[in-house]
């Protein structure tokens, strides 16, 4: 049986779904951030995994608040997961 963690990779994190991600995430940085796409990357590739939803969105990475993937951003098959995922617990 598949964990929520291991549907969210899938959902998520597959070629499309990463680069919509990482797209919305660079767009979203602060003004001033000094460069939002090596920021942006460096908290994805220190961030450890996990599975957490707020009134905001998804936050896929543990002590990362601030990356927040909202709801209007996903694709229907990325809300059909959670609404999955969510029906489960």
């Amino acid at each position: 049986m598949e964990s929520p963690l291991q549907g969210m990779v899938k959902a998520f994190f597959d070629p499309e779904g990463l680069q919509r991600f990482v797209t919305y995430l660079c767009n979203a940085r602060a003004p001033g951030t000094w460069d939002p796409v090596t920021a942006t990357m460096l908290d994805l590739l220190t961030g450890r995994l996990q599975f957490c939803l707020t009134g905001a969105g998804l936050v896929p990475f543990k002590g990362k608040a601030a990356l927040v993937y909202p709801y209007h951003m996903m694709t229907q098959e990325q809300r059909g997961f959670l609404r999955g995922a969510l029906g489960k617990r």
